[in-house]
């Protein structure tokens, strides 16, 4: 794959030998952006549009940047919808020292960092030797991490891949971007123009750290929590567990990924990480193999949304100071590349839902019932499946049904889109040991 990289951008930077440049320089602001995929806070921002239709595959519309003094801040977009780092030949040029000849030669650029986002690595060249690095390596993050047709994207100013050299020098960076499927593939700026963004250096007010403390003692509070592997029973992560719930303080907890972990170890985690008064126990129910809801309320009755899928909904009692109960699903959906699966339990999903709002079938909820959709949901490729959990827009209709508009008022759903407690990422899975960046997999949707 390297060499088709150097044959590929090597061939269109040979061409630009003997053809004159054209520069564009960005207004320059700093910008507190918050890399959630809703695109809210880039008024402002350096930006540079790209003429439609001129690419023979991928077609760039435009970009935007801005900085803080942590990130830079990229924010593109394309007039198809793809996924942002898997099954694309888009490469990011990023000359860092503003130094045509150091580097490598691409469109009046010699960059430092040839990132081939589609295939979730870096080519570096700060040092004697190019490094081949990883996204992480980068300090990369980005939103949506469904397929789209717009991405925002945020790069470590303070980063050294490959250990040796800062990637960032000095006080501007030029950039592009290229489709790199074709041999005519679209270019960003276009051929024979260089982008130039100045940093500001202006400081970005620090995100107000979010305190756990509840606005109302009536507010009723979901959380969420991927255990990896059993996590509740491993006596080394046990205590770390029980340190982050017991500062949440939640009402109820869906727990994933409790495959060997029985509902009564979960109570049992969870009357000791917060101790219930009067000497009251935690509730808990496992029904389908992986998931476990725990709640410090009663747990009226428990459904298996779609048999054979990590699907449970929980009817909860809650007190009488609450107008109604609460519907809890406890969700985790088939990873990875089963976009096709993934499709066909969301829709299972949605059949549930409207049947729960209409009478007969397998559910019945009194009118106006609210209901919360919780859990990892693995959502990292077609960006359909988010759709259909949020509009009830039904794929496998013989099936699963003509599907409908699942909230009580025929209306979509709301997704939960919250930041970090002390970071503008919206970002809810790391592992820096991973060739997938921070990912954004477990939600809570509500009606």
């Amino acid at each position: 794959m390297k060499n088709f990289h150097v044959q590929k951008f090597g061939k269109t930077a040979a061409l630009l030998a003997g053809i004159a440049l054209t520069h564009a320089v960005g207004t320059t602001q700093s910008l507190p952006i918050v890399v959630d995929g809703l695109f809210d806070e880039w008024q402002g921002a350096a930006a540079l549009s790209d003429p439609s239709g001129d690419g023979s595959n991928l077609d760039f519309l435009s970009f935007e940047v801005s900085n803080d003094d942590e990130f830079l801040f990229i924010k593109f977009k394309l007039s198809q919808e793809i996924a942002l780092t898997s099954g694309n030949a888009i490469a990011l040029f990023l000359d860092t020292d503003m130094n045509a000849l150091t580097g490598y030669s691409f469109n009046g650029l010699g960059a430092e960092a040839v990132i081939y986002i589609g295939q979730r690595e870096a080519s570096v060249f700060t040092g004697s030797f190019p490094v081949i690095t990883s996204l992480n390596d980068l300090k990369w993050r980005h939103l949506p991490t469904v397929t789209g047709q717009e991405f925002e994207i945020a790069i470590g100013r303070n980063t050294k891949p490959g250990g040796t050299n800062m990637l960032f020098s000095g006080p501007a960076i030029r950039l592009a971007f290229q489709d790199g499927s074709a041999p005519d593939g679209d270019m960003m700026p276009d051929e024979g123009q260089v982008f130039t963004y100045d940093f500001d250096e202006t400081p970005v007010a620090e995100p107000a750290p979010a305190g756990f403390e509840k606005n109302n003692s009536l507010d009723f509070r979901l959380m969420t929590y991927n255990t990896l592997q059993n996590g509740l029973d491993d006596f080394e992560r046990v205590d770390n567990f029980q340190r982050v719930v017991h500062a949440a303080l939640p009402d109820v907890v869906t727990f994933n990924e409790c495959w060997d972990v029985t509902e009564g170890m979960a109570a049992t985690f969870m009357n000791s990480a917060i101790p219930l008064p009067n000497f009251k126990n935690w509730n808990a129910v496992k029904v389908d193999y992986g998931n476990i809801t725990v709640s410090r309320f009663p747990i009226l009755q428990s459904w298996e949304v779609e048999p054979g899928v990590r699907l449970t909904a929980s009817l909860i009692d809650l007190p009488a100071e609450y107008a109604t109960d609460i519907l809890v699903i406890n969700g985790h959906l088939k990873c990875c590349d089963a976009d096709n699966t993934r499709q066909k339990e969301v829709d299972a999903l949605v059949r549930f839902l409207l049947d729960a709002k209409t009478p007969g079938g397998v559910i019945d909820l009194p009118e106006n019932t609210p209901f919360v959709l919780s859990g990892d949901l693995n959502l990292v490729g077609e960006k359909q499946q988010l759709t259909t959990l949020l509009t009830g827009q039904i794929v496998n209709t013989m099936q699963y049904g003509a599907g409908g508009p699942p909230d009580w008022d025929d209306t979509p759903l709301e997704d939960v889109i919250s930041p970090q407690s002390d970071l503008r990422m919206a970002y809810t899975w790391k592992d820096d040991w991973s060739s997938y960046p921070p990912s954004r997999i477990d939600y809570h949707i509500f009606s």
